[in-house]
């Protein structure tokens, strides 16, 4: 290879390098997209545990937060494997989110950002559409009274011991709500 091929190789190597380079750094300057944001702040609060566990409210609960009656994805929660390969609850994440999202498109009536959205789907995906559909949240959502709706983002952090049938506040349902409306509020 004389000096001259030489040179030229390195040029093109390095010119692929920063290309790869320009292509990553644009790609993360990207605004994530409500589907990705959701995903994230679900990902983060859920167990993505691959099989069955007891979850704080004494309910049986599988990989990310799949509980029965819930978003089921097609999948009967009798049935699903315990243990279970991360690919499968990965998966069911991603269509929990899905589901999430199309409560969203049938409810809410105003437009969002990607970060209202993702806030909604998140809450939505955690206590289910019955609840959403009757909240509060909803009509100052849909009202425009996004303030409001951000604050009642912090009324969602009771549940229901199952085993006892005691209402009971929970810090992790209280710190990801604060970390929902965080993401609701950041658009605004």
């Amino acid at each position: 290879m004389s000096r001259k091929q030489l040179f030229a190789a390195i040029f093109l190597v390095g010119a692929l390098f920063l290309t790869a380079q320009s292509v990553q750094l644009a790609a993360a300057q990207q605004p994530k997209s409500e589907f990705a944001l959701a995903r994230e702040l679900i990902a983060k609060w859920e167990s993505l545990v691959g099989g069955k566990y007891i979850d704080p409210l004494n309910i049986p609960t599988w990989g990310p937060g799949m509980i029965e009656g819930g978003f089921d994805c097609g999948l009967k929660f009798s049935d699903l494997p315990d243990p279970a390969p991360m690919e499968m609850v990965e998966n069911v994440l991603d269509c929990h989110v899905l589901e999430a999202q199309k409560v969203v498109d049938r409810h809410v009536t105003v437009d969002l950002t990607p970060e209202r959205a993702a806030a909604l789907i998140s809450l939505i995906s955690n206590i289910g559409e019955t609840k959403f559909r009757k909240s509060t949240l909803l009509k100052q959502i849909n009202a425009g009274e996004f303030g409001a709706a951000a604050d009642s983002f912090l009324l969602f952090v009771w549940g229901t011991d199952r085993a006892t049938g005691e209402r009971i506040r929970l810090k992790g349902l209280e710190n990801r709500r604060r970390d929902e409306r965080n993401l609701f509020t950041r658009s605004a």
